[in-house]
């Protein structure tokens, strides 16, 4: 899952994504910034991995990967196994920064 690492009142979580298959790009979505689609693009690297480094306020966050620009492909995180209801008939990843 996330990498956390705390600094003055906010967190530096460094997050990891492995997709399935090659993607050209993969965006970070969460509820930090209202879920803005495209805010977030994620660095690849050469085994096709992909990672981002946030701060964010402490508490409790959702979030998900999404895939390119098909706003209709979005995934939980793998590596994270807490995962909770969305109010929408789905699900979202979730951590706790405290």
């Amino acid at each position: 899952g996330p990498k956390v690492l705390p600094i003055d009142g906010e967190v530096l979580v460094r997050f990891t994504y492995k997709p399935e298959g090659f993607q050209k790009v993969v965006y970070l979505c969460g509820d930090w910034d209202g879920w803005k689609e495209t805010a977030h693009p994620m660095t690849r690297l050469p085994d096709g991995h992909f990672e981002l480094t946030l701060r964010l306020p402490r508490g409790r966050h959702q979030y998900k990967f999404r895939m390119g620009d098909d706003d209709e492909h979005w995934y939980l995180d793998p590596q994270n196994p807490v995962i909770v209801p969305n109010g929408m008939g789905g699900e979202n990843s979730a951590i706790d920064l405290r």
